[in-house]
């Protein structure tokens, strides 16, 4: 009979990568809270074209999905994968932190209160309550998106194309503004381009793995213990 080990099979793999993204986002979420209350709204990077995207409260649920779909892209990964996308959106996280504090930026919303559809007010007052509307520039909605697409590759049409309305949803939601969006994909490139580079990098300067260091020259004491 042959037995099969649980700890090792594929669908406990995909698990634990659903639940360390899942915790890293939870952590994610928490420090941009914690910004949020720490820094103080200097920025805007309104345009005016950002008057001219209409405000469509239904759209919510894309801009909701984010969250599901970095879970799925996580469940999607190989090992190899997954490691590349939990190093670049913890990359993009930490220079998106540090532009929050030094670039603290805001962006004005619509009144939720003139939605008449009661149950996406709800909801969108909720979001609003949640989210201060802070920390938007650049959009880790917009990078990390751009992340997973990436783990899903072309053969997958459908998970592309939902990535893309996750990224228009967030300026109909009136989360981002065309700044934001732009910026966060900027992120995303930067990324990509430093993950490209660093096995180039570590080739040039760390010798290869088979090659022994060079042997340390002997002292004349150590040559003369090794002939007697």
């Amino acid at each position: 009979m042959q037995i099969i080990e649980c700890g090792h099979s594929p669908a406990v793999r995909r698990f634990r990568q659903v639940l360390i993204t899942a915790m890293a986002v939870a952590g994610a979420l928490a420090t941009m809270k914690l910004i949020q209350l720490a820094t103080i709204p200097v920025y805007s990077f309104t345009l005016p074209v950002d008057q001219a995207i209409p405000f469509l409260p239904a759209t919510i649920l894309i801009y909701l999905a984010f969250f599901p779909y970095l879970l799925l892209a996580a469940w999607h990964a190989d090992p190899d994968q997954f490691k590349n996308y939990l190093c670049a959106c913890s990359l993009a996280f930490v220079v998106a932190a540090g532009i929050f504090i030094i670039l603290p930026a805001s962006m004005n919303r619509p009144d939720p209160s003139l939605i008449t559809n009661e149950l996406l007010r709800q909801h969108i007052t909720r979001l609003y309550g949640v989210d201060s509307g802070q920390c938007t520039f650049p959009s880790l909605h917009i990078a990390m998106t751009i992340m997973a697409m990436r783990v899903f590759g072309r053969r997958r049409p459908l998970a592309l194309m939902l990535g893309i309305f996750i990224g228009i949803s967030t300026m109909i939601v009136k989360q981002h503004v065309l700044l934001d969006v732009v910026g966060g994909a900027l992120l995303a490139f930067a990324v990509c381009v430093v993950q490209a580079r660093l096995p180039r990098v570590r080739a040039a300067v760390l010798p290869p793995s088979g090659e022994l260091a060079p042997a340390r020259a002997r002292s004349p004491r150590q040559s003369e213990i090794a002939d007697e």
